[in-house]
């Protein structure tokens, strides 16, 4: 099987897979950004009822939901546009353009097109999702799909009191190793190098390089000569 085959059974299993298990929660929504060389797309997809409280927009059982869609139709915008803050880096990514869809099963769908950018890590931010408390009900599966080097570069899920993530992930860098000073409250940082940074000169009790002393070993010597003098004194007997 080809790259580009490969590629598009592994989008469709993901996406399937978001779908077939995220789609019919009223409470959960499903997010997937597609990073292409000349753009980036982000596809939103999640209950009527859902997203139309997100709009602010209350839905009524009584009235037809084409209707009610298009009377939110503002709303829903402005909540597509908004949905998620996209940085790369340090820079933030606006939205080129933005769509909004009722779908099949009356589930309505996001379509935002942003700028591509070199820069990394891509974070995410779903402030769609409301006010940053952990007792809001609402959560989003995110996926995203690198289609450049056909890989996939996470999957996560984003909650309101937790709507962060970033692709791919920072590396989080091991703490620089210590010495303990004879007091135990002081310490030294090293670094990679082993140069000693600012903090050797400002320790309490600062390491000092003694080289150890090679002293002769007189016991050791005297040893060896009076086995040497038996040995001889032995071999004189006997011949005599």
């Amino acid at each position: 099987m080809n790259s580009p085959k490969r590629m598009a059974l592994l989008i469709c299993l993901v996406v399937g897979y978001s779908a077939s298990s995220r789609a019919h929660d009223p409470y959960e929504i499903t997010s997937v950004a597609y990073l292409h060389s000349n753009r980036i797309e982000l596809f939103v997809e999640m209950e009527f009822p859902t997203g139309m409280t997100l709009a602010g927009q209350k839905p009524v059982r009584d009235i037809a939901v084409l209707n009610q869609f298009e009377a939110a139709m503002p709303r829903l915008r402005d909540l597509a546009g908004s949905f998620f803050d996209l940085t790369a880096g340090n820079n933030v990514v606006l939205p080129l353009s933005t769509n909004v869809e009722l779908g099949v099963e009356d589930h309505i769908r996001f379509q935002v097109e942003f700028k591509p950018t070199p820069y990394r890590p891509l974070r995410f931010v779903a402030r769609g999702l409301g006010a940053e408390s952990s007792e809001s009900p609402y959560g989003t599966s995110l996926t995203v799909l690198d289609m450049v080097n056909q890989k996939v570069l996470g999957q996560t899920t984003l909650f309101a009191g937790s709507p962060t993530a970033e692709f791919p992930p920072r590396n989080i860098d091991a703490p620089e190793p210590t010495i303990t000073t004879a007091s135990g409250t002081s310490s030294q940082s090293i670094n990679t190098a082993g140069t000693p940074e600012r903090a050797a000169s400002e320790s309490q009790f600062p390491l000092i390089s003694v080289e150890p002393k090679t002293e002769p070993n007189w016991l050791v010597a005297a040893v060896v000569l009076g086995a040497v003098f038996l040995i001889t004194f032995a071999l004189f007997r006997r011949r005599e």
